[in-house]
């Protein structure tokens, strides 16, 4: 298999693509366990990340990936590492109303009522979409309906403001109130991106080339990549 044969090579399982992402992180954001689980035996770092702050921990949860959430945090990885931002993996679970990796991330300890750079908590993000489950996950585990965001508006005025009357019956309920205030202009929710410029062990783990039927890199095509593979010190 390609990802086993380019270890095998002592291809660096750190080396990262020009975006800075690793192939840790490239099979996480595609939910590739297997590959996951092969790149954390052979030594990948679960706590690398790019110059923007990207995690693998962010990455699979961004895209709900539960199996790798919980294979990630099993192999010891900060919950709470956060971007420049303030963006961390709940933040992205909750934004996107992923329902199993909230939960794993709960389960691992991740803070509750943490916030971004706008004061905007995983709550918040969670009501602004209208995802009634994750909130009610969240309240749960004591996620605070008091707290507002930096442009004075609380969870309860942020769902009103979205149209999810389901979301603010359920935070009245938990003691939300609604007061009126000015909004700041609707900033579009940040996803994931990724270059082409790559590394094979990167390019290999994005595609899930684990198994024996999957199609092995030419040599001279590696060798082709942007970038000279880097290789672990033997």
């Amino acid at each position: 298999d390609t990802v086993m044969q380019l270890l095998e090579c002592k291809a660096d399982p750190d080396a990262k693509r020009q975006d800075g992402r690793t192939a840790l992180m490239c099979a996480a954001v595609k939910g590739h366990d297997t590959v996951v689980e092969v790149l954390l035996r052979e030594g990948a770092d679960v706590q690398a990340s790019t110059s923007d702050g990207w995690t693998a921990l962010m990455l699979a949860a961004l895209d709900g990936h539960v199996g790798v959430v919980e294979t990630i945090i099993g192999a010891q990885a900060h919950v709470n590492a956060k971007r420049a931002n303030g963006w961390n993996a709940l933040m992205y679970a909750a934004l996107r109303g992923w329902t199993g990796a909230v939960e794993a991330l709960l389960r691992a300890g991740a803070p509750v009522n943490e916030a971004k750079s706008s004061g905007f908590t995983p709550l918040m993000l969670a009501a602004q979409k209208g995802h009634i489950h994750v909130c009610e996950m969240l309240l749960k585990e004591g996620a605070d309906v008091s707290v507002e965001a930096s442009d004075r508006r609380s969870v309860t005025k942020i769902a009103a403001d979205n149209g999810h009357t389901a979301v603010v019956e359920l935070l009245q309920r938990h003691g939300g109130i609604l007061r009126p205030a000015t909004a700041s202009p609707r900033r579009r929710p940040e996803s994931a991106s990724f270059e082409l410029t790559s590394t094979p062990l990167a390019a290999a783990a994005t595609l899930a080339a684990v198994s024996a039927s999957a199609c092995t890199i030419p040599r001279d095509a590696i060798l082709q990549y942007t970038g000279t593979p880097r290789l672990r010190k033997t």
